[in-house]
């Protein structure tokens, strides 16, 4: 079995993981409430002891196989290659950031909850957006086009990989507009307040 092979089978438990995570970020657009009722649903699962570290493993492999197939290939010439190999490397960099932060905060800071305050948190002041919100735009993005980009290896399928890829980015920056208070003002309760005041404030 190639690399490349062994890759797209070992990616499908992380992306059953990742919809589910998607979907509970949808209900945001229902408020923070929603968000929460859902993730309240979701976390027995992903959360189990005996899912939580297979699932961690699997992002790990994902993201090292990932990295090594795009070390090996290089640069392509064509279009939808470039795009697999340039969203890839953007959706590494953002996981290994995204899923060491949860563990940190969630053993440094047991009094901050990882939920919808928590991300909501780092794009609530100017000094962390500037940072955050390209950055998880980003890096939701870059999922979609990396999806779109594997659809695109059949020519026929190519407007519907555009059209998965340009959603994506319109889901990613309606998203983060949401967490960051543009569409209905979300009150951060007080530990995460005093969490933001840990680092600095400008």
């Amino acid at each position: 079995m190639t690399a490349r092979r062994l890759h797209r089978i070992t990616a499908y438990p992380v992306a059953v993981f990742i919809a589910l995570h998607l979907a509970n970020h949808i209900a945001l657009f229902w408020g923070p409430e929603a968000h929460l009722a859902v993730q309240s649903l979701l976390r027995p699962i992903y959360r189990n002891p005996a899912v939580e570290p297979l699932l961690i493993a699997a992002f790990a492999f994902q993201i090292g196989l990932g990295l090594s197939l795009i070390w090996q290939r290089g640069w392509p010439t064509r279009t939808w290659p470039r795009i697999q190999i340039f969203s890839g490397g953007i959706l590494a960099f953002f996981l290994m950031q995204h899923i060491s932060a949860t563990l940190f905060t969630r053993w440094a800071k047991p009094e901050i909850d990882t939920t919808i305050y928590w991300a909501a948190s780092v794009v609530s002041r100017w000094e962390f957006g500037m940072y955050f919100a390209p950055y998880c735009t980003l890096g939701i993005a870059a999922l979609f086009w990396h999806v779109a980009a594997t659809v695109a290896r059949h020519p026929v399928r190519r407007t519907r990989a555009t059209t998965i890829g340009a959603a994506g980015t319109i889901f990613a920056i309606a998203l983060i507009v949401t967490l960051a208070g543009g569409v209905f003002a979300i009150a951060l309760p007080a530990p995460y307040t005093a969490y933001l005041d840990t680092f600095w404030t400008l």
